[in-house]
């Protein structure tokens, strides 16, 4: 994208950039030379790639959170049931069973959610998946939206999402950790391997504290006007 707002002055040129936490951007330079383009002033400005907003005059018009229970699935074949309902986003290793408090892999989180609109045209809507171990892919209304794996988990859906009924699908997957844990500790052998220790061999996997893992929440959808 192009920057929207900069300003040069002899060899010097200023730009600002709202980079989110763990957020990183590449800025090229080209050879030739650029006119000052807005004010850099107004720090109360939030820069996007589509677009920017005031934090006093637009910015988040609407934040909605995906509340109620969810439908999990995971692979029966490495020890948890096939499905199970979480009345709330919580880490699985809090679960009481030990097929899903140990289990590694990937889970797929299902629901459907209602979406009031975007409000205007030039509004910009994200899907905010809130915390989550270790990565997701996230699916919406059937359409592939993308894969995050670092904060902040969130995803531009704005083609995507309709007005009315949405269905959501994420499919999380943690590290090889707590199946390796839980092995350890019930004398399960799900993870067939003769590596009985961790942390350069000097840890026991039963000593080993679960890692949190997959859908944390809070999910929310956030409605973003921008002013162009």
């Amino acid at each position: 994208m192009s920057i929207p707002v900069f300003e040069a002055s002899g060899n010097v040129t200023l730009l600002p950039l709202s980079i989110p936490p763990y957020g990183s951007y590449f800025v090229v330079f080209t050879n030739q030379p650029a006119k000052s383009k807005g004010s850099i002033e107004n720090t109360d400005i939030v820069y996007t790639p589509h677009g920017f907003y005031s934090r006093s005059a637009g910015g988040p018009t609407k934040s909605t959170t995906i509340e109620g229970e969810w439908n999990v699935s995971f692979n029966e074949a490495w020890g948890a049931p096939g499905t199970a309902v979480f009345p709330q986003l919580t880490s699985w290793t809090q679960s009481e069973a030990d097929g899903i408090r140990y289990y590694s892999g990937i889970g797929t989180y299902d629901k459907t959610f209602e979406f009031a609109g975007s409000g205007g045209e030039a509004n910009r809507v994200y899907l905010d998946l809130g915390d989550l171990a270790e990565m997701a892919e996230v699916t919406l209304n059937s359409k592939p939206v993308g894969i995050v794996w670092t904060k902040p988990y969130r995803l531009d859906v704005t083609d995507m999402i309709k007005e009315g009924a949405n269905t959501l699908s994420v499919r999380v997957a943690n590290t090889w950790s707590n199946r390796l844990t839980g092995d350890a500790i019930t004398g399960e052998q799900f993870t067939n391997t003769n590596i009985t220790n961790a942390n350069k061999n000097l840890t026991p996997w039963k000593d080993v504290p679960l890692k949190k893992s997959g859908l944390l929440g809070p999910v929310q959808v956030v409605t973003i006007s921008l002013s162009k």
